[in-house]
């Protein structure tokens, strides 16, 4: 099921815009596949594959009805590029924002977070991760257990 909203999100002409960065955000392959492995060639138990999914169908809403985001983060990164046909390292700012949302759904309400990168010489945002966020009292977690 994520598989499917995934291919659709990443199939619509129109990217979604997020009033919190007043930036459009946009799907990629190569970070779906960050719901199913955590590193190259090292992939996640079953358990945290579902609880990404059931995380993921929720991503859209929150990207749309975020107002603000709650984490921020500034690196500076040495990046290779091409100029004028020859091959420069140069520093550049990426930024990562992170969208942290309750959303409610048929087992209970769970926290949900979001991670956006926006890099310095891109006018729009990628989608990075989605996940569920720190465990909080008084919620349940998605596999219906009471916390």
């Amino acid at each position: 099921m994520a598989v499917a909203k995934f291919k659709m999100l990443r199939a619509k002409k129109e990217w979604i815009e997020c009033p919190a960065l007043w930036v459009k955000v946009k799907f990629e392959d190569k970070n779906f596949k960050h719901l199913t492995y955590k590193d190259w060639n090292h992939k996640r138990n079953e358990q945290e594959i579902k609880m990404r999914s059931l995380c993921f169908l929720s991503v859209d809403k929150i990207i749309k009805n975020s107002g603000t985001y709650q984490e921020y983060l500034l690196e500076t990164k040495e990046v290779v590029i091409k100029k004028y046909g020859k091959k420069e390292k140069v520093l550049r700012k990426i930024e990562y924002f992170g969208l942290v949302a309750i959303v409610n759904t048929t087992t209970g309400r769970h926290r949900i977070r979001v991670v956006l990168v926006r890099k310095e010489w891109f006018s729009y945002a990628e989608y990075l991760s989605v996940m569920p966020a720190r465990k909080m009292k008084g919620y349940s977690n998605f596999m219906g257990d009471k916390i």
